[in-house]
Parts: C-alpha cells; sequence; structure tokens
C-alpha cells in the first residue's frame, strides 16, 4: 500500500513538473517575440530620430517648409499723442 501512495505522489509530482516546464516553455516563446518587438522598435526610434528623417517627415507628411533666413528689423520710435508741457514752478508764465 505504501509503494503505491509513493508511486502517485511521484506520479503527481512528475506531473506538476510537466506543467510548470510547459509554462516555462511558453513564457520563454513570450520572451522571445517580446524582445524582437523591443528591438523593432528600438530601430524604428533610431531612425525616426534622425535628423533627415524628422525633415522627410515635416515636409512629406505635414507639408511643412523650411524657415526663410532670419531678417534685421531695425526699430522705429513713433510718437503717438502729444506730451503735456508743464508750467514752471512759481506760478503761471509771466
Amino acid at each position: 500500500m505504501l509503494v503505491v501512495l509513493v508511486m502517485l505522489a511521484t506520479a503527481a509530482v512528475h506531473i506538476a513538473l510537466i506543467s510548470g516546464q510547459r509554462k516555462l516553455d511558453r513564457l520563454d516563446v513570450e520572451i522571445s517575440a517580446a524582445r524582437r518587438v523591443q528591438e523593432s522598435l528600438r530601430r524604428s526610434e533610431t531612425e525616426l530620430k534622425s535628423p533627415a528623417e524628422v525633415q522627410r517627415i515635416a515636409t512629406e507628411q505635414l507639408g511643412m517648409v523650411p524657415a526663410a533666413p532670419p531678417q534685421l528689423v531695425s526699430p522705429r520710435p513713433v510718437l503717438i499723442g502729444v506730451l503735456p508741457i508743464a508750467a514752471p514752478p512759481g506760478g503761471e508764465g509771466k
């Protein structure tokens, strides 16, 4: 009787090990797939960060154009209205 119980316990442990190994194998496959996706995304990120690619997307997809060269603008003072003239100290004009 004891031998049968030991054999049943051993079989149960083996079944648990096989089930656990299947889970590990499935997780290994998922990890490998996730790593491939991550590597692909890293390559895409590197390509998209390049200045040439940024410019291509800006012009082709977004319709942007290069900026015109900067121009210097000289400010001109503009007088708006009339400034009041203060009366001299000591009363009004003599």
